[in-house]
């Protein structure tokens, strides 16, 4: 069943960690300004999908309710209908290219247009990273790969969620910690999974967040403590998101990143759990915003930025930040427009085409 408690502050913190993460992908707008820690916003997500699909599925996957098979087509239309529309437009970018010429200072470096390039978009369409020699998993739209990494802990949640004793969560999340731990110090931080030469740390990565989100929730329903319903304590936990992101960079960034994603992370969403917004007040529907835009800002910032890249090359590198700042105000528009208009009824036409049966799980929640 979907759980009644909506959890607006987690929708911020998911807004915040996808605006972060944009940034560190246009800094070249931003004046210079850098997050070396904003690749942890991925983690932070994977933590709170963990929480959120626990909440939401826990109790029809283990009463059965609810097969493998029906949650993961639920996961599939929530995700493919914009993680679709992501992949297209680069791809009609990278027909532009070749038509147009090379682009200059893109975040990417896309393929000639050729036959690589068509498999590229085949795989991709179908969620499956390219073997194609080349540097990210998913040429076509770069942040896919934690998609796919998290379908792949979805699978497994959903098919062994009636083995998941706490004991075997721990263990879990001791194996994937300690895989964690020396990816981390293999590679001096935390920004691994993404492409061929570190996709071995994909796995670990999401396998810790993604248990730690479901063992978050399952402490919170033994834990007797009141929602707090303050603004003020609200925008104190998405300060302390927006400072651990945020931080600067450290003589001891593996030690940073390994207790922000073991230790610190897991307990800021349990503590966000419980503190919302005042009810009816004009900060909920702002953080409720921010979360529903969360996820399109996330996967379109590829196609997106490739395209502001373009109008705006002359901006690149300056010491200026306006720039960064409209792009990320236009690409919250767009995704607020693209929740309306596209989203929302894609997934609902998907929903009624290819489940197998009304289903009282949150077919909207992720």
């Amino acid at each position: 069943m979907i759980q009644k408690h909506k959890y607006l502050t987690l929708d911020a913190i998911r807004g915040v960690a996808a605006i972060f993460v944009v940034i560190r992908h246009l800094g070249d707008f931003f004046g210079g300004i850098q997050f070396p820690h904003s690749h942890l916003a991925v983690d932070l997500f994977f933590v709170m999908s963990g929480f959120v699909l626990s909440a939401a599925y826990d109790k029809d996957l283990v009463s059965g309710k609810l097969s493998t098979n029906n949650f993961l087509r639920i996961r599939a239309i929530r995700l493919y209908p914009l993680y679709f529309l992501g992949t297209v437009l680069f791809f009609i970018g990278e027909l532009l290219l070749s038509v147009f010429g090379s682009l200059h200072g893109s975040i990417h470096h896309p393929a000639t247009f050729n036959v690589d390039l068509l498999f590229e978009v085949l795989l991709g369409l179908l969620l499956i990273p390219s073997p194609v020699p080349g540097i990210s998993l998913f040429p076509l739209n770069g942040p896919s790969w934690s998609i796919f990494f998290e379908m792949i802990a979805n699978g497994f949640y959903a098919r062994f969620r009636a083995y998941l004793t706490n004991k075997m969560m721990l263990y879990v999340l001791g194996v994937s910690g300690g895989g964690l731990a020396v990816s981390v110090f293999l590679m001096t931080n935390l920004d691994f999974g993404n492409t061929w030469q570190n996709s071995c740390g994909g796995l670990p990565r999401v396998f810790y967040s993604f248990t730690a989100g479901l063992m978050v929730y399952r402490i919170r329903q033994n834990i007797r403590i009141k929602i707090q319903f303050n603004n003020l304590n609200t925008l104190l936990v998405l300060s302390l998101v927006i400072l651990l992101l945020g931080f600067p960079a450290t003589l001891y960034t593996e030690l940073y990143e390994l207790m922000a994603v073991l230790v610190i992370f897991p307990i800021l969403v349990l503590t966000a759990s419980f503190v919302e917004p005042t009810p009816n007040a004009k900060l909920g529907k702002i953080f409720a915003a921010m979360g529903l835009t969360s996820y399109a800002i996330y996967i379109l910032q590829a196609p997106f930025i490739w395209a502001f890249s373009t109008i705006f090359v002359r901006f690149k590198n300056t010491s200026i930040l306006w720039p960064g700042v409209i792009a990320v105000v236009v690409l919250f528009a767009l995704s607020l427009s693209l929740d309306l208009f596209y989203d929302k009824p894609a997934r609902r036409w998907l929903k009624n085409k290819y489940m197998e049966a009304p289903s009282k799980a949150a077919l909207f929640q992720k």
